[in-house]
């Protein structure tokens, strides 16, 4: 399967829809996969780049979206592979990190494999 392939397979299997608004709207809604944990946001331009980063990543790790340990592990794979100049994503992923105390062992263990991924 290519890339574009998967990414499509995968806003498919999740309901984002072909063209999520995540990746054109003007608000975006922010979820942890928790009721109590969302917020609303505007899209930025530095979002709106980061966001088919982040949602590749989901494809190639396999941790699960929308759900709260599957993003703490997404954002520490993503620190630790590194966000480069998507200060975007080191925003988001570092504001999470006290989250991580709810999942020790599976975000560390997510943070250690993205030290080994060329990001």
């Amino acid at each position: 399967m290519q890339v574009k392939e998967a990414l499509e397979e995968y806003l498919k299997q999740h309901q984002f829809g072909k063209t999520p608004g995540a990746y054109h709207d003007d608000w975006v809604k922010i979820t942890l996969g928790l009721p109590i944990l969302h917020w609303w946001m505007p899209n930025i331009q530095a979002r709106k780049r980061a966001a088919k980063i982040h949602d590749l990543g989901h494809v190639l790790t396999g941790y699960r979206p929308q759900n709260l340990a599957g993003e703490l592990e997404e954002a520490a794979f993503e620190l630790g592979s590194g966000c480069h100049d998507y200060w975007f994503a080191w925003w988001i992923n570092l504001l999470g990190l006290p989250l991580f105390a709810l999942y020790p062992k599976k975000s560390f263990k997510a943070f250690l494999r993205g030290l080994k991924a060329a990001s």
